[in-house]
């Protein structure tokens, strides 16, 4: 597994669907997609408590002036 690999919305939902339809497990989908498990958690409890806005990827980042 490496590290610092970005994932696709359609991806994660995928993976969130899965398990939350009771499909299969936390660790049975990491498992099939080769990622850590605590990814799955992480994006199943965003995903329940700020819904699909907290899978989509964080675009924009700041810009600080020279002042």
């Amino acid at each position: 597994m490496s590290r610092n690999k970005k994932h696709s919305f359609e991806f994660k939902l995928r993976c969130v669907k899965t398990v939350l339809a009771g499909k299969d497990s936390m660790s049975g989908v990491a498992r099939q997609q080769g990622i850590d498990h605590s990814l799955v958690k992480r994006w199943c409890r965003s995903y329940e408590r700020w819904g699909l806005e907290a899978l989509r990827p964080k675009v924009g980042k700041r810009v600080f002036s020279a002042e």
